[in-house]
């Protein structure tokens, strides 16, 4: 494998990465903000967190990839290598979904009545992700 395609192999897996997490960014729309974010923030870290494939190589994959891979070809002994990587990222990502604050959503029909008495028009909408 060369340099350009190991790049454009990257490449090409982190776009449908990204298009991954934006579709569960889409369908969970509805759902309570802290239950989303630890979700996204989770199938990010599983999508984009990289390890080395062999110890002896220098090309990277990513790395519950590379665990799969390692449990299926050589035991869930050499799973370890990749897997505590994961773990430990997973773990670190799910506290800090789980820290991040929430804002409460405003009463829309208070908010709009104060707007129009004070003849202020203020359309900004905070983020739900």
């Amino acid at each position: 494998m060369t340099s350009t395609q190991y790049i454009l192999g990257w490449a090409i897996y982190l776009v449908g990465a990204t298009g991954c997490i934006f579709s569960l960014w889409l369908i969970a729309q509805s759902w309570p903000t802290r239950l989303k974010r630890v979700l996204c923030f989770g199938l990010a870290t599983l999508l984009y967190v990289p390890w080395w494939t062999t110890p002896e190589q220098h090309w990277l994959a990513p790395a519950f990839l590379t665990a799969i891979y390692d449990s299926l070809g050589q035991g869930p002994e050499a799973m370890k290598r990749a897997g505590m990587i994961v773990a430990a990222a997973l773990t670190f990502s799910t506290l800090i979904a789980l820290i991040l604050p929430v804002k409460p959503k405003l009463d829309t029909k208070k908010k709009s009545s104060t707007q129009v008495s004070q003849g202020k028009k203020n359309n900004r909408k905070e983020p739900t992700f």
